[in-house]
């Protein structure tokens, strides 16, 4: 605290000695309430990825499982828009996503990039950790793309299901320098979180496939021997 005058020998030492005392309580004020701001926003963080938990293993679907990550994480860490991208046949492609409100969900979902050329995601892939960039434009690696034309702060967050990065998560804002490492922490919290849960929405859709296809052989192989029954009665 400091006590400012424009004339000389302003303050006395009373009025010194009293500035002292006050000083005391008011920095153990201050603290008070930067330990309970703390408090509060840790309290809210466990609140969000213990509903992060429930909500993503109510449920098989694939898609409500990323949407539900990005809407929890919206509150965790701020955005102007985010998605879930697959790594896949390697190239990313998005499979959820918030914002992009200038796009259409067709040009969206048909947005991919190459995962060989782009040095975000092959650091993200190497070291199956998290990647923050403070301001995009100083950052050499990175690729600019249409739908991402005005991101400058970026946070990625690994997907790791067995322990092979299948996806990120990627979180933007327009302004320089939004992600914090406490955003990073808890993005990473979420998506460890979600990683059995996805992994079992995986091998559902797996499963699922399978089964539609062993119905669709049957059902070839079925019509086959009728064909076959009906040309032996004639």
């Amino acid at each position: 605290m400091t006590l400012d005058s424009l004339q000389v020998d302003a303050y006395s030492e009373a009025e010194g000695a009293l500035a002292e005392a006050f000083a005391g309580p008011a920095a153990a004020a201050l603290a008070n309430a930067q330990l309970y701001e703390a408090e509060q926003k840790a309290h809210a963080t466990a609140v969000a990825l213990r509903q992060a938990a429930i909500s993503i293993t109510k449920t098989l679907d694939l898609n409500t499982i990323l949407e539900t990550l990005l809407d929890i994480l919206y509150q965790l860490a701020p955005y102007d828009s985010a998605a879930s991208q697959k790594f896949e046949d390697g190239w990313a492609r998005i499979q959820a996503y918030r914002g992009y409100d200038d796009w259409t969900e067709d040009e969206i979902m048909s947005a991919r990039l190459n995962l060989a050329s782009s040095t975000v995601w092959q650091e993200i892939l190497m070291t199956q950790s998290s990647l923050l960039i403070d301001d995009t434009s100083e950052y050499a690696g990175w690729v600019r793309v249409p739908i991402g034309a005005d991101v400058r702060s970026w946070l990625g967050v690994p997907l790791i299901v067995g322990g092979e990065v299948v996806g990120a998560l990627s979180l933007d804002k327009a302004e320089v320098g939004c992600f914090t490492e406490d955003h990073r922490q808890v993005a990473e919290a979420l998506a460890a979180q979600a990683a059995a849960a996805i992994q079992n929405a995986m091998l559902f859709e797996q499963v699922q496939k399978q089964a539609e296809n062993l119905q669709r052989d049957v059902d070839e192989r079925t019509s086959d021997l009728r064909l076959a029954n009906e040309r032996l009665q004639d």
